[in-house]
């Protein structure tokens, strides 16, 4: 007769699970984190090239102001879309892996964004196809330097988690 016997020697410790509350604490932390690095790279850049695209004063505030709205939600979507882009991509690696995974990111995310907060704003057709066009442009042009030097140090600085 062979006895069975449950030995704890190999068995590692589980690390506790963070309580409801601490897990919330921290999706807000993330939320704010990720908002505030947004709003504080791309407003002054998006009001200059509105008024470059000829929208008047009134125009750019009101977009302005609806951006900001629009960020409380898009920016922690966008972030967290970065963070899913980058892990596929494996972006960790750098190089063109890294500014795909930031730009596919922020592209799906922001144009069709911006596109209707110039439509909601009073931008004509022409408005809203060069607005896009050149929301898509420069974020392809500053989408991987955001990433990397504004939201990952945001997120450094601030003590995001995933």
């Amino acid at each position: 007769m062979t006895t069975n016997t449950i030995s704890l020697e190999g068995i590692a410790e589980e690390p506790l699970r963070p309580t409801w509350k601490e897990r919330t604490k921290q999706a807000v932390r993330n939320y704010a984190i990720d908002t505030t690095a947004k709003l504080s790279c791309y407003a002054p850049m998006m009001a200059t090239v509105e008024a470059g695209m000829g929208l008047d004063a009134e125009q750019i505030v009101k977009s302005r102001a609806m951006s900001a709205i629009v960020d409380l939600g898009a920016a922690r979507i966008c972030g967290k879309v970065m963070d899913y882009t980058r892990k596929k991509f494996h972006a960790e690696k750098g190089g063109l892996r890294s500014y795909l995974a930031d730009t596919i990111a922020m592209i799906g995310t922001y144009v069709p964004t911006y596109a209707g907060i110039l439509a909601a704003n009073g931008a004509d057709i022409n408005q809203i196809g060069c607005g896009a066009g050149i929301c898509a442009g420069i974020i392809a042009a500053t989408a991987r330097p955001y990433g990397k030097y504004v939201l990952d140090s945001f997120r450094k600085a601030l003590g995001y988690t995933k």
